[in-house]
């Protein structure tokens, strides 16, 4: 449950004695040791139950690198020639090498490789996730007969029989504590999952590996996974099973009203497309993993690794392409663009690899005329986020897309340094702007990042979507320096969201409002962030939608500013007229903004008698 400081009882003192849980909450809560600084690492799902108050910076630990990969696998391997070999079966299996960053999966990698690598064929050798994953069970399966059965036994599938009580009722128990969104749980759910605790974790050795004991909370132990991608793994085999066996009474949980009532008929095309719905709609990814591993246990390849727990092999060519299509197919509204990546990984987990060669002849080509589907526009921002060489810059305006499409490929800001046209053509329509404003919000997420340039120019985001851009303009993470918002149909009330987001952000240096009827007020709240310390804006553009008038700040420090002023008339192609303020003495941002209500009455003035086309003002504090 969220951490309810309320509930708890309030600590001051260091020398006081308390729970563990008082103590961590009086610790968030700044009440005990308020001038510590505190790092909590947790997973992300456990992490949501703080409340957002008590959070300064959120933090993502991005886990091993390749050198720290090598460092690893150099520990655990100790001949030369299959180092080399595990390294380069990695790397060529995108799926693996991008979950290689967890060190978990490094131990399991090296666990399920090492074995095949002495053998002289290959053939078999895992290349999914799901593959890996079964491999790994069998192992561990093999370790607890030889440990605890002091028996040895070649056959998979003998192995796998022998243990299929405990497995199942460890896959029950995986699925029912993922519905609900726990990673943690007490003896009671284990109870009810028929796992006796102290057989399962000192006996059987298998639960050994796979469960560990979290904490200890008023003498209740509570215990989780190893890690949280077995628990997906088993949730994924209990599904499976439970289909194959026609229990869909496990399953209606998954299942709309709709389908739940005539479930017993339904197929397997529809419990997938009821799971991939489900898992397009979570909001922080909780069952992305869970789906791959899904998509990967469809295969027969997959199913002859787990015949041991499965009642029997299912083959149907026909189903799996109508699966593979629905994939493919995603035309869902409104789902946040990382969602659909996923679709990418179900898909390689279901060794279907056309959509990633069509991305790589659209890339070689010269013209790059063929149109892009949605499926391509997911799986190429997957493809460039996880690259490992920062792109410079992002041009969606390069790719032949729709407006949808476009928005599939914004994940991919987060690894570039410049993004251009990031947006889709002004909406006019009411859904349009929906559709928009729904783009700021991944836009937003995706600011977290080492993106330096973004121009979300000629596009209506209004001023919900400018309010959701600065959510990611507020992150400690956001490193952008330039932003450009020419002609985005906002209005003086977006000043305020990027007044508030200047002052917590100071690395923004240049922020372009060209083209929006902003109003004195609008000018106004923008310019009370000069007087913040913490702003480091040096340039500030603004053309008036209604005089024509484009005003250009530059602001070497938070005191001293220079203003260049075009003025054009958009009726002949008279000029320019500039005006610029002393650099020479400090001037205050209340000087600034009388000065700047008084300079668009002047301007309007010299517009009607072009009389000259320099004024030079020097401004007084």
């Amino acid at each position: 449950n969220e951490c309810d400081v309320s509930f708890s009882i309030a600590l001051h003192d260091v020398d006081t004695k308390s729970t563990v849980d008082a103590l961590i909450i009086n610790l968030i809560s700044g009440m005990l040791l308020p001038s510590a600084f505190v790092w909590i690492t947790s997973r992300p799902a456990a992490a949501n139950l703080i409340p957002s108050k008590y959070i300064d910076r959120m933090v993502e630990i991005q886990g091993f690198g390749d050198q720290q990969k090598e460092e690893y696998f150099r520990k655990r391997v100790g001949q030369e020639d299959q180092l080399d070999r595990i390294i380069s079966h990695i790397k060529a299996a995108r799926s693996l090498q991008i979950m290689c960053r967890i060190p978990v999966f490094c131990w399991i990698s090296v666990t399920v490789l090492q074995p095949w690598l002495t053998q002289e064929s290959e053939k078999e050798i895992p290349t999914t996730l799901t593959e890996m994953y079964s491999h790994f069970l069998l192992v561990q399966t093999n370790t607890k007969n030889e440990k605890f059965d002091d028996r040895q036994e070649n056959d998979g599938k003998k192995l796998l029989e022998c243990n299929r009580k405990m497995i199942l009722k460890l896959a029950e128990l995986a699925f029912n504590q993922l519905v609900m969104g726990n990673v943690t749980f007490c003896e009671e759910d284990l109870e009810k999952c028929g796992i006796d605790v102290t057989e399962a974790t000192v006996n059987s050795g298998l639960c050994t590996e796979i469960l560990k004991m979290e904490s200890k909370f008023y003498q209740r132990k509570f215990y989780c996974f190893v890690h949280l991608s077995f628990q997906e793994f088993f949730a994924a085999l209990y599904v499976f099973y439970c289909y194959l066996c026609k229990n869909m009474d496990r399953l209606k949980i998954l299942l709309p009203k709709t389908s739940a009532k005539v479930s017993g008929n339904i197929s397997l095309e529809e419990i997938m497309k009821c799971v991939v719905d489900q898992a397009l709609e979570s909001k922080n990814g909780r069952l992305d993993l869970f789906l791959c591993f899904l998509h990967g246990i469809l295969l027969e390849s997959s199913q002859r690794l787990l015949q041991g727990i499965l009642p029997h092999i299912q083959s149907n060519s026909e189903s799996i392409k109508k699966i593979i299509q629905n994939l493919k197919r995603g035309q869902k509204k409104h789902i946040n663009p990382e969602r659909w990546i996923n679709l990418s990984h179900c898909l390689i987990e279901m060794k279907d690899n056309s959509i990633q060669q069509e991305i790589q002849s659209y890339l070689k080509s010269k013209t790059k005329s063929k149109r892009l589907s949605l499926a391509h526009c997911s799986a190429m921002a997957n493809m460039f986020q996880a690259s490992e060489k920062v792109m410079d810059e992002l041009d969606l305006k390069k790719y032949n897309t729709s407006e949808e499409g476009r928005r599939r490929l914004i994940p991919a800001v987060r690894n570039c340094r410049k993004a251009i046209s990031i947006s889709l053509p002004p909406f006019n329509s009411f859904s349009g702007c929906k559709l928009t404003n729904l783009s700021c919000k991944d836009i937003a997420s995706a600011l977290e990042s080492s993106l330096r340039n973004l121009d979300l120019s000629y596009n209506g985001l209004q001023d919900d979507g400018v309010k959701h851009l600065t959510v990611g303009l507020k992150s400690k993470r956001c490193k952008l320096q330039v932003l450009r918002l020419t002609s985005c149909m906002v209005t003086g009330e977006s000043c305020r969201y990027l007044a508030n987001a200047l002052k917590e952000n100071s690395t923004l240096r240049e922020l372009d409002l060209s083209c929006n009827d902003l109003q004195d007020k609008g000018m106004k709240k923008i310019c009370s962030v000069l007087k913040s310390s913490h702003s480091n804006l040096e340039v500030l553009r603004q053309v008036s939608q209604r005089l024509g008038c484009h005003v250009h700040i530059e602001l070497n420090t938070p005191c001293e500013k220079a203003v260049e002023t075009d003025l054009k008339d958009k009726s002949s192609s008279l000029s320019s007229k500039s005006i610029t303020y002393n650099k020479t003495k400090p001037l205050i941002a209340s000087a600034l903004v009388i000065i700047h209500f008084c300079f668009l009455c002047y301007c309007f003035d010299v517009l009607i008698r072009q009389c000259f086309s320099k004024i030079l003002f020097l401004a007084k504090t």
